[in-house]
């Protein structure tokens, strides 16, 4: 029969555990008895974990995972073309995005745009979701920036202050009177088409 742990166990585990943000990630350690363990997360719950690290102390473990996520990082950033971020790298960053941000965007249905339709994006996105292409556009530059930030991502060639929807999509020339006509980059939209479904959370009325 499994033993159960003591009241004074479970109040040294709560004791040592900490949590704390990290880039994309939220890491949490805590004392496990006989090691000390940290594992990160990211901000939507259906997302797996990072893989966890153990360690002989729970500032170890987490300055472990800290090396650790910055290898990841590492390795996702120099696959990157031409300065725009990975498929993995959208990934994880629109996973970290707060969720209204990224609810926002998800509403848009950007991954399910026909590659080959002459139809202007923001007229479709426009005629499907019932939204102004203004609207929809300052949607777009808000999650831009804090994905830009996230990330520490510009493309090439993209001088400081420019149109922060340069990191989502490729923009034609347009003057300030009109709407950006603009195609997203293959990997924000295979990010898109990756992420699982929103989690519902469910709202318990007084009666």
């Amino acid at each position: 029969m499994a033993k159960t742990a003591t009241p004074i166990q479970q109040k040294k585990r709560v004791a040592h555990r900490v949590e704390r943000d990290y880039r994309l990630y939220r890491i949490v350690a805590g004392d496990l008895g006989d090691r000390c363990k940290a594992i990160a997360y990211l901000g939507m719950g259906d997302i797996a974990p990072v893989e966890p690290v153990e360690a002989s102390s729970v500032d170890e473990a987490v300055a472990l995972m800290e090396a650790a996520l910055e290898a990841r990082l590492g390795d996702m950033r120099r696959d990157r073309r031409d300065g725009i971020p990975t498929a993995a790298e959208f990934h994880e960053a629109i996973s970290a995005l707060p969720a209204t941000i990224r609810e926002d965007i998800r509403s848009l249905q950007i991954e399910r745009l026909d590659p080959q339709s002459s139809q202007p994006v923001l007229d479709a996105l426009s005629r499907r979701t019932q939204v102004q292409g203004a609207t929809i556009v300052d949607k777009l530059r808000k999650a831009a920036r804090k994905l830009a930030d996230l990330l520490d991502a510009r493309p090439d060639g993209v001088e400081k202050g420019a149109d922060p929807l340069l990191l989502l999509a490729t923009l034609e020339d347009a003057d300030t009177k009109t709407l950006p006509v603009l195609t997203f980059h293959p990997e924000f939209g295979e990010a898109l088409a990756s992420l699982p479904p929103e989690r519902q959370v469910a709202v318990v009325r007084r009666r």
